[in-house]
Protein backbone atom coordinates (compact mmCIF):
# COMPACT_ATOMS: atom_id res chain seq x y z
CA UNK A 1 0.00 0.00 0.00
CA UNK A 2 2.89 2.38 0.72
CA UNK A 3 4.37 1.66 -2.73
CA UNK A 4 0.94 2.29 -4.26
CA UNK A 5 0.68 5.56 -2.33
CA UNK A 6 4.14 6.76 -3.37
CA UNK A 7 3.64 5.98 -7.08
CA UNK A 8 0.20 7.53 -7.12
CA UNK A 9 1.34 10.68 -5.30
CA UNK A 10 4.07 11.09 -7.89
CA UNK A 11 1.44 10.88 -10.62
CA UNK A 12 -0.76 13.47 -8.85
CA UNK A 13 2.24 15.80 -8.44
CA UNK A 14 2.86 15.64 -12.18
CA UNK A 15 -0.81 16.39 -12.85
CA UNK A 16 -0.67 19.35 -10.44
CA UNK A 17 2.41 20.66 -12.26
CA UNK A 18 0.52 20.38 -15.55
CA UNK A 19 -2.48 22.25 -14.12
CA UNK A 20 -0.19 25.03 -12.89
CA UNK A 21 1.48 25.37 -16.29
CA UNK A 22 -1.95 25.18 -17.96
CA UNK A 23 -3.10 28.30 -16.08
CA UNK A 24 0.23 30.06 -16.63
CA UNK A 25 -0.30 29.52 -20.33
CA UNK A 26 -3.83 30.91 -20.04
CA UNK A 27 -2.46 34.04 -18.36
CA UNK A 28 0.12 34.54 -21.15
CA UNK A 29 -2.48 34.02 -23.86
CA UNK A 30 -5.02 36.11 -21.94
CA UNK A 31 -2.54 38.98 -21.70
CA UNK A 32 -2.12 38.95 -25.49
CA UNK A 33 -5.89 38.74 -25.97
CA UNK A 34 -6.48 41.54 -23.47
CA UNK A 35 -3.93 43.87 -25.05
CA UNK A 36 -5.30 43.13 -28.53
CA UNK A 37 -8.92 43.70 -27.56
CA UNK A 38 -8.07 46.76 -25.46
CA UNK A 39 -6.13 48.48 -28.26
CA UNK A 40 -8.70 47.49 -30.89
CA UNK A 41 -11.56 48.85 -28.78
CA UNK A 42 -9.56 52.00 -28.00
CA UNK A 43 -8.79 52.54 -31.69
CA UNK A 44 -12.43 52.05 -32.66
CA UNK A 45 -13.74 54.44 -29.99
CA UNK A 46 -11.06 57.07 -30.75
CA UNK A 47 -11.87 57.05 -34.47
CA UNK A 48 -15.61 56.93 -33.76
CA UNK A 49 -15.38 60.00 -31.53
CA UNK A 50 -13.00 61.91 -33.82
CA UNK A 51 -15.25 61.67 -36.87
CA UNK A 52 -18.50 61.78 -34.87
CA UNK A 53 -17.47 64.68 -32.59
CA UNK A 54 -20.22 63.71 -30.11
CA UNK A 55 -21.75 65.73 -27.31
CA UNK A 56 -21.14 65.07 -23.61
CA UNK A 57 -23.91 62.46 -23.31
CA UNK A 58 -22.59 60.27 -26.11
CA UNK A 59 -19.00 60.66 -24.93
CA UNK A 60 -20.04 59.61 -21.43
CA UNK A 61 -21.62 56.45 -22.87
CA UNK A 62 -18.44 55.75 -24.86
CA UNK A 63 -16.24 56.31 -21.81
CA UNK A 64 -18.12 53.97 -19.49
CA UNK A 65 -18.65 51.39 -22.22
CA UNK A 66 -14.91 51.30 -22.83
CA UNK A 67 -14.23 51.19 -19.08
CA UNK A 68 -16.68 48.31 -18.60
CA UNK A 69 -15.25 46.41 -21.57
CA UNK A 70 -11.71 46.88 -20.23
CA UNK A 71 -12.68 45.57 -16.79
CA UNK A 72 -14.40 42.54 -18.35
CA UNK A 73 -11.43 41.75 -20.62
CA UNK A 74 -8.87 41.94 -17.81
CA UNK A 75 -11.08 39.95 -15.43
CA UNK A 76 -11.94 37.22 -17.93
CA UNK A 77 -8.57 36.73 -19.59
CA UNK A 78 -6.09 37.56 -16.80
CA UNK A 79 -7.56 37.76 -13.29
CA UNK A 80 -9.65 34.55 -13.40
CA UNK A 81 -6.73 32.37 -14.67
CA UNK A 82 -4.53 34.07 -12.07
CA UNK A 83 -6.96 33.12 -9.28
CA UNK A 84 -7.09 29.57 -10.60
CA UNK A 85 -3.29 29.43 -10.64
CA UNK A 86 -3.38 29.98 -6.89
CA UNK A 87 -6.26 27.54 -6.40
CA UNK A 88 -8.87 30.24 -5.86
CA UNK A 89 -12.25 29.34 -7.27
CA UNK A 90 -13.14 26.31 -9.35
CA UNK A 91 -9.98 24.69 -10.74
CA UNK A 92 -9.94 21.92 -13.35
CA UNK A 93 -9.91 18.45 -11.77
CA UNK A 94 -7.25 15.82 -12.26
CA UNK A 95 -9.64 13.95 -14.56
CA UNK A 96 -10.15 17.05 -16.71
CA UNK A 97 -6.40 17.60 -16.79
CA UNK A 98 -5.97 13.96 -17.85
CA UNK A 99 -8.34 14.48 -20.78
CA UNK A 100 -6.37 17.54 -21.92
CA UNK A 101 -3.10 15.62 -21.62
CA UNK A 102 -4.69 12.77 -23.57
CA UNK A 103 -5.19 15.12 -26.53
CA UNK A 104 -1.40 15.53 -26.78
CA UNK A 105 -0.43 12.01 -25.65
CA UNK A 106 -3.12 9.79 -27.12
CA UNK A 107 -1.31 6.63 -26.07
CA UNK A 108 -1.68 7.40 -22.37
CA UNK A 109 -5.16 8.94 -22.38
CA UNK A 110 -7.19 5.89 -21.37
CA UNK A 111 -4.51 4.57 -19.03
CA UNK A 112 -4.23 7.88 -17.16
CA UNK A 113 -7.97 8.29 -16.72
CA UNK A 114 -8.32 4.64 -15.72
CA UNK A 115 -5.62 5.03 -13.06
CA UNK A 116 -7.42 7.99 -11.53
CA UNK A 117 -10.68 6.12 -11.55
CA UNK A 118 -9.09 3.06 -9.92
CA UNK A 119 -7.73 5.23 -7.11
CA UNK A 120 -11.28 6.13 -6.22
CA UNK A 121 -12.53 2.55 -6.40
CA UNK A 122 -14.06 1.01 -3.28
CA UNK A 123 -13.38 -2.57 -4.40
CA UNK A 124 -12.69 -5.02 -1.64
CA UNK A 125 -9.74 -6.43 -3.57
CA UNK A 126 -7.37 -3.85 -2.11
CA UNK A 127 -4.14 -5.73 -2.82
CA UNK A 128 -5.08 -6.30 -6.44
CA UNK A 129 -6.18 -2.67 -6.74
CA UNK A 130 -2.95 -1.38 -5.24
CA UNK A 131 -0.88 -3.50 -7.60
CA UNK A 132 -2.83 -2.23 -10.63
CA UNK A 133 -2.47 1.41 -9.62
CA UNK A 134 1.23 0.92 -8.96
CA UNK A 135 1.77 -0.67 -12.35
CA UNK A 136 -0.18 1.97 -14.26
CA UNK A 137 1.41 4.84 -12.33
CA UNK A 138 4.87 3.44 -12.98
CA UNK A 139 4.19 3.12 -16.70
CA UNK A 140 2.98 6.77 -16.82
CA UNK A 141 5.90 8.11 -14.83
CA UNK A 142 8.24 8.76 -17.80
CA UNK A 143 5.62 10.83 -19.65
CA UNK A 144 6.37 14.61 -19.34
CA UNK A 145 2.82 15.88 -18.83
CA UNK A 146 3.86 19.55 -18.70
CA UNK A 147 5.13 19.42 -22.28
CA UNK A 148 1.50 19.21 -23.33
CA UNK A 149 1.49 22.96 -22.67
CA UNK A 150 3.78 24.85 -25.05
CA UNK A 151 4.22 28.54 -24.24
CA UNK A 152 5.74 29.22 -27.67
CA UNK A 153 2.41 28.43 -29.32
CA UNK A 154 1.16 31.78 -28.10
CA UNK A 155 3.35 33.54 -30.68
CA UNK A 156 0.68 32.91 -33.31
CA UNK A 157 -1.72 35.16 -31.39
CA UNK A 158 0.65 38.12 -31.52
CA UNK A 159 -0.70 39.01 -34.97
CA UNK A 160 -3.92 40.16 -33.30
CA UNK A 161 -1.85 42.55 -31.17
CA UNK A 162 0.47 43.80 -33.90
CA UNK A 163 -2.37 44.93 -36.18
CA UNK A 164 -3.92 47.62 -33.88
CA UNK A 165 -0.43 48.65 -32.72
CA UNK A 166 0.62 49.36 -36.30
CA UNK A 167 -2.53 51.37 -37.01
CA UNK A 168 -2.19 53.48 -33.84
CA UNK A 169 1.53 54.08 -34.47
CA UNK A 170 0.82 55.10 -38.07
CA UNK A 171 -1.88 57.56 -37.01
CA UNK A 172 0.39 59.07 -34.35
CA UNK A 173 3.06 59.66 -37.01
CA UNK A 174 0.80 60.85 -39.84
CA UNK A 175 -2.00 62.67 -38.02
CA UNK A 176 -1.58 62.51 -34.23
CA UNK A 177 -4.55 64.79 -33.54
CA UNK A 178 -6.91 61.99 -34.62
CA UNK A 179 -5.78 59.98 -31.58
CA UNK A 180 -4.86 62.73 -29.11
CA UNK A 181 -7.86 65.02 -29.55
CA UNK A 182 -10.46 62.26 -29.39
CA UNK A 183 -8.71 60.68 -26.39
CA UNK A 184 -8.78 63.96 -24.46
CA UNK A 185 -12.46 64.47 -25.27
CA UNK A 186 -13.37 60.93 -24.16
CA UNK A 187 -11.39 61.20 -20.91
CA UNK A 188 -13.02 64.57 -20.19
CA UNK A 189 -16.39 63.24 -21.27
CA UNK A 190 -18.34 65.68 -19.09
CA UNK A 191 -16.62 68.74 -20.56
CA UNK A 192 -18.13 70.68 -23.47
CA UNK A 193 -15.95 71.05 -26.57
CA UNK A 194 -16.62 73.40 -29.45
CA UNK A 195 -17.20 71.51 -32.67
CA UNK A 196 -14.21 71.93 -34.96
CA UNK A 197 -15.09 73.85 -38.11
CA UNK A 198 -14.06 72.71 -41.61
CA UNK A 199 -12.91 76.28 -42.25
CA UNK A 200 -11.27 79.18 -40.40
CA UNK A 201 -12.28 82.84 -40.17
CA UNK A 202 -9.66 85.52 -40.94
CA UNK A 203 -10.03 89.27 -40.39
CA UNK A 204 -8.35 91.21 -43.20
CA UNK A 205 -8.48 94.53 -41.36
CA UNK A 206 -5.11 95.63 -40.02
CA UNK A 207 -6.86 97.49 -37.19
CA UNK A 208 -10.25 97.39 -35.51
CA UNK A 209 -10.19 101.05 -34.48
CA UNK A 210 -12.50 103.73 -35.88
CA UNK A 211 -13.14 107.40 -35.17
CA UNK A 212 -16.44 107.98 -33.37
CA UNK A 213 -19.42 108.45 -35.70
CA UNK A 214 -17.44 107.40 -38.72
CA UNK A 215 -18.03 104.27 -40.86
CA UNK A 216 -15.98 101.07 -40.59
CA UNK A 217 -15.70 98.44 -43.30
CA UNK A 218 -15.17 94.92 -41.94
CA UNK A 219 -13.42 92.53 -44.33
CA UNK A 220 -13.40 88.78 -43.67
CA UNK A 221 -11.97 85.81 -45.55
CA UNK A 222 -12.25 82.08 -44.91
CA UNK A 223 -9.92 79.16 -45.60
CA UNK A 224 -10.31 75.41 -45.23
CA UNK A 225 -11.68 72.31 -46.88
CA UNK A 226 -15.07 73.96 -47.55
CA UNK A 227 -16.48 77.49 -47.55
CA UNK A 228 -19.71 78.75 -45.95
CA UNK A 229 -22.32 80.35 -48.17
CA UNK A 230 -23.34 82.93 -45.57
CA UNK A 231 -21.52 84.64 -42.70
CA UNK A 232 -23.05 86.80 -39.99
CA UNK A 233 -21.55 89.23 -37.50
CA UNK A 234 -23.33 88.53 -34.21
CA UNK A 235 -23.42 91.63 -31.96
CA UNK A 236 -25.22 92.43 -28.71
CA UNK A 237 -28.03 94.12 -30.62
CA UNK A 238 -28.52 91.49 -33.31
CA UNK A 239 -27.16 89.51 -36.23
CA UNK A 240 -25.83 91.22 -39.35
CA UNK A 241 -25.38 89.40 -42.63
CA UNK A 242 -22.10 90.09 -44.40
CA UNK A 243 -21.99 90.74 -48.15
CA UNK A 244 -20.31 87.96 -50.13
CA UNK A 245 -17.65 89.49 -52.38
CA UNK A 246 -16.08 86.23 -53.59
CA UNK A 247 -16.19 82.51 -52.82
CA UNK A 248 -14.03 83.06 -49.73
CA UNK A 249 -14.46 86.78 -48.96
CA UNK A 250 -17.15 88.75 -47.13
CA UNK A 251 -17.56 92.35 -46.01
CA UNK A 252 -19.90 94.73 -44.18
CA UNK A 253 -19.81 98.46 -43.49
CA UNK A 254 -20.89 99.57 -40.03
CA UNK A 255 -22.37 103.06 -40.37
CA UNK A 256 -21.89 106.03 -38.04
CA UNK A 257 -20.48 104.02 -35.11
CA UNK A 258 -21.19 105.75 -31.77
CA UNK A 259 -19.40 103.43 -29.31
CA UNK A 260 -17.13 100.37 -29.05
CA UNK A 261 -18.81 96.97 -29.39
CA UNK A 262 -17.94 93.27 -29.52
CA UNK A 263 -18.96 90.70 -32.13
CA UNK A 264 -18.16 87.23 -33.40
CA UNK A 265 -18.48 85.66 -36.82
CA UNK A 266 -20.75 82.69 -37.48
CA UNK A 267 -22.38 80.71 -40.26
CA UNK A 268 -25.01 79.56 -37.69
CA UNK A 269 -23.15 76.27 -37.19
CA UNK A 270 -19.56 77.28 -36.48
CA UNK A 271 -18.39 80.41 -34.69
CA UNK A 272 -15.22 82.45 -34.40
CA UNK A 273 -13.59 83.98 -31.35
CA UNK A 274 -14.85 87.33 -30.03
CA UNK A 275 -13.59 90.55 -31.59
CA UNK A 276 -14.03 94.20 -30.59
CA UNK A 277 -14.29 97.30 -32.73
CA UNK A 278 -12.82 100.09 -30.62
CA UNK A 279 -14.22 103.56 -31.13
CA UNK A 280 -11.81 106.45 -30.70
CA UNK A 281 -13.58 109.63 -29.54
CA UNK A 282 -13.72 112.30 -32.24
CA UNK A 283 -11.59 115.36 -31.33
CA UNK A 284 -13.64 118.54 -31.60
CA UNK A 285 -13.13 122.27 -31.20
CA UNK A 286 -16.35 123.37 -29.55
CA UNK A 287 -15.62 127.09 -29.70
CA UNK A 288 -12.82 129.59 -29.32
CA UNK A 289 -12.31 133.22 -28.42
CA UNK A 290 -9.65 135.79 -29.28
CA UNK A 291 -8.62 138.50 -26.84
CA UNK A 292 -7.37 141.54 -28.77
CA UNK A 293 -5.16 144.10 -27.02
CA UNK A 294 -4.67 147.06 -29.37
CA UNK A 295 -1.62 149.34 -29.33
CA UNK A 296 -2.07 152.81 -27.78
CA UNK A 297 -1.66 154.69 -30.98
CA UNK A 298 -4.94 153.26 -32.26
CA UNK A 299 -6.84 154.55 -29.25
CA UNK A 300 -9.13 151.54 -29.59
CA UNK A 301 -10.54 149.64 -26.65
CA UNK A 302 -9.43 146.04 -26.10
CA UNK A 303 -12.06 143.48 -27.09
CA UNK A 304 -12.87 139.77 -27.27
CA UNK A 305 -14.31 138.17 -30.36
CA UNK A 306 -15.80 134.66 -30.67
CA UNK A 307 -15.42 131.95 -33.33
CA UNK A 308 -13.89 134.22 -35.91
CA UNK A 309 -11.14 132.82 -38.04
CA UNK A 310 -10.34 135.81 -40.24
CA UNK A 311 -8.90 138.88 -38.58
CA UNK A 312 -7.79 142.26 -39.85
CA UNK A 313 -6.02 144.06 -37.04
CA UNK A 314 -3.61 146.96 -36.71
CA UNK A 315 0.10 146.27 -36.52
CA UNK A 316 1.26 145.77 -32.97
CA UNK A 317 -2.00 144.27 -31.76
CA UNK A 318 -1.58 141.45 -29.22
CA UNK A 319 -3.95 138.52 -29.94
CA UNK A 320 -4.58 135.68 -27.48
CA UNK A 321 -6.56 132.59 -28.59
CA UNK A 322 -8.62 130.46 -26.12
CA UNK A 323 -9.88 127.10 -27.41
CA UNK A 324 -12.63 124.95 -25.84
CA UNK A 325 -12.09 121.36 -27.07
CA UNK A 326 -13.50 117.85 -26.61
CA UNK A 327 -11.57 114.55 -26.71
CA UNK A 328 -8.37 116.40 -27.46
CA UNK A 329 -4.94 116.07 -25.87
CA UNK A 330 -3.16 118.62 -28.05
CA UNK A 331 -3.83 120.80 -31.09
CA UNK A 332 -1.72 122.51 -33.70
CA UNK A 333 -2.41 126.03 -34.93
CA UNK A 334 -0.71 127.07 -38.14
CA UNK A 335 -0.24 130.53 -39.62
CA UNK A 336 1.34 131.28 -42.93
CA UNK A 337 4.79 131.56 -41.40
CA UNK A 338 4.50 129.93 -37.94
CA UNK A 339 3.11 126.71 -36.32
CA UNK A 340 2.15 126.49 -32.67
CA UNK A 341 1.43 123.31 -30.67
CA UNK A 342 -1.01 123.81 -27.83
Amino acid sequence: MEEHSSAYEGLISKLDAFIKKYYQNQIIRGTIYSASLFLSAYLFIALFEYFGNFNTNYRTVLFYSFLGLTIYIISHFILIPLFHLYRIGTVISHEEAAKIIGIHFAEVSDKLINTLQLSKSTSIHTDLLAASIKQKSASLSPIPFTTAVDFSQNKRYLKFLIFPCLIIASLLLISPNIITESTVRIINHNQYYEKAAPFQFHLENSSLEVIQYEDFELNVSVSGSEFPQTIYAQTDIGKIRLKKTSASSFSHTFKNIPASFSFFLTDEEYSSQDYEIQVIPNPLVLNFTIDLEYPKYTQKKNETITNTGDLTIPAGTKATWHFNTLNTEKMIVSFFDTTYTL
